[in-house]
């Protein structure tokens, strides 16, 4: 038991380092992908605090209560952003239909774990939880697994096959704890309890650095203008960045022509270069990302 209680430490003082250190990104740069991931790690420290504050599952009274109720609080966060996050990283736009559906999807979850709580007897609602959360996690790394066949760009190509490996590694790891909890393996009892913090402990410390590395570098977007870094890293044209601003003010492909006095084909072009530099593949993407990546 002082391993497990020694290794939840480690797991609270990582998650806080995490999101301590990402917090002060999200105030320097102040964009979309930075608070999804802050709100992701957020939902970790959620989740170490509830272990550190209930190590061996044994504590009873309100210590229990308030370590189940932050673990479910960090669970219901971490379903709820998932697919925002994940939005963020692949330039893949939620449409209205799946967002209902998800809000859906996030309340019948926080209800499972009330009942949970609630009535423990149901120890059915348990394994739908469960369930329910690997199921989230694992849409989650499908969607970005799939996602990587389109990325031309190596520098975040490499960014989001880390971050994959990283979450593939938590479902891993996460569905051994469930099994054991579920299902008790003699072989595996040792590892009860010991597999989910050990990839808090990675998956924060993972998160912040891949943050650091691949999402704090400055917006692309500020006010309604592209910045120096945006037009420097995706390497625009003049051309190119003055027609990335006037789509961003929703205006057609013909309009565009006739403020810039080009024909509607030299559009197309542009934009497919645009689209090229951006590995993107239509308009709606393309302003997904910049919105991503602005500066509020």
């Amino acid at each position: 038991m002082q391993m497990l209680d020694a290794l939840y430490v480690i797991t609270l003082i990582s998650a806080a380092f995490s999101l301590g250190g990402l917090t002060n990104l999200v105030l320097l740069h102040r964009t979309a992908v930075l608070r999804s991931m802050l709100l992701f790690l957020l939902s970790l420290f959620l989740i170490s605090l509830s272990f550190y504050l209930n190590p061996g599952g044994d504590q009873a009274g309100a210590v229990e209560s308030i370590a189940w109720l932050l673990s479910l609080s960090g669970s219901a966060l971490n379903v709820a952003v998932l697919p925002a996050l994940v939005s963020s990283l692949t330039a893949l736009p939620i449409g209205k239909p799946f967002r209902v559906a998800h809000a859906i999807w996030t309340g019948l979850f926080i209800l499972g774990g009330l009942l949970i709580f609630l009535a423990p007897a149901l120890l059915f609602i348990q394994s739908v939880v469960m369930i329910m959360q690997l199921s989230s996690i694992a849409a989650g790394v499908g969607v970005l697994t799939w996602r990587l066949r389109s990325i031309r760009n190596s520098w975040w190509y490499r960014g989001l096959v880390q971050f994959v490996i990283l979450s593939g590694l938590f479902l891993l790891l996460l569905g051994l704890d469930m099994a054991i909890t579920l299902v008790p393996i003699p072989a595996l009892s040792a590892l009860d309890r010991f597999s989910l913090p050990v990839y808090l402990i990675a998956i924060n410390f993972g998160s912040f650095f891949f943050s650091v590395r691949y999402l704090s570098r400055g917006p692309l977007v500020s006010g309604s203008e592209l910045t120096g870094d945006c037009i420097s890293f995706y390497q625009l044209t003049p051309r190119e960045a003055e027609l990335i601003s006037i789509v961003m003010e929703g205006a057609s492909n013909k309009e565009i022509a006739e403020r810039l006095f080009i024909s509607a084909k030299t559009v197309e072009n542009h934009l497919y270069n645009v689209y090229q530099k951006f590995d993107v593949g239509s308009r709606t993407q393309l302003i997904h990302v910049l919105q991503t990546w602005k500066r509020d």
